[in-house]
């Protein structure tokens, strides 16, 4: 009976064991699944052109809040003077130069950049921590990966598409949305004035700008 006793005891101790092990293994996954999402936001060849920044031109209402709320960085460089190059850069987190890749497109032709061994890029790494990784462009079309240009070869299933709406229930997200940024701001007034009537007629609105005289009488002058 002694002997029986000792047995019960240890199966229950067993069995409390895995309760407790598997309530564990529930635990840290709970815990990875409050991970934070990420947006990750980019404008293309854009400087510091919003009024949080000082810009007095025009207004950037959405901007300054998100700088009101977080953290604005008041003393920060790009390590490039071209959009290629600093994609090669804030993609890895390596200076361009460290990764042969600080010739604005030198990878497009028949000799290819290929990322030194040990090097990753942010969205794999994210992947492998267990996010859903994708991005965007904007405005946004439905299924297609954003603007990635990164001058260099690298493997296209570090993202697992356009956006974050095939995640699995519960799982962190890492999301890229690439915007045209200073590309698309016009190299005049009638550029400025027609990319802000497209703005206009898609959001309802256009940014207002407190050099509207100015522009309207250059376009005046333009014919």
């Amino acid at each position: 009976m002694a002997h029986l006793f000792v047995k019960s005891k240890w199966l229950i101790m067993k069995n409390l064991l895995l309760v407790i092990s598997f309530a564990l293994i529930g635990a840290c996954v709970h815990a990875a699944d409050t991970r934070p999402n990420i947006v990750w936001i980019i404008p293309d060849d854009m400087s510091a052109h919003f009024s949080c920044y000082g810009e007095t031109a025009i207004e950037t209402p959405n901007v300054d809040k998100l700088a009101a709320r977080g953290l604005k960085f008041t003393n920060a460089y790009v390590t490039a003077p071209v959009c290629s190059t600093c994609r090669s850069a804030f993609i890895t987190g390596m200076y361009q130069s460290s990764i042969g890749a600080h010739h604005h497109r030198s990878g497009r032709g028949k000799l290819k950049i290929h990322l030194p061994e040990g090097v990753k890029m942010v969205p794999e790494l994210f992947k492998e921590a267990g996010y859903h990784t994708s991005i965007t462009g904007w405005p946004g079309k439905k299924g297609r990966l954003g603007k990635t240009d990164y001058n260099f070869e690298w493997d296209r299933s570090i993202y697992d598409g356009a956006d974050w709406s095939g995640r699995k229930e519960g799982q962190p997200f890492f999301a890229q949305i690439q915007t045209p940024g200073g590309k698309r701001r016009g190299k005049d007034a009638r550029g400025w004035d027609k990319i802000g009537a497209a703005a206009e007629a898609k959001f309802g609105s256009r940014t207002s700008t407190k050099v509207g005289a100015a522009r309207n009488l250059l376009l005046r002058l333009n014919g």
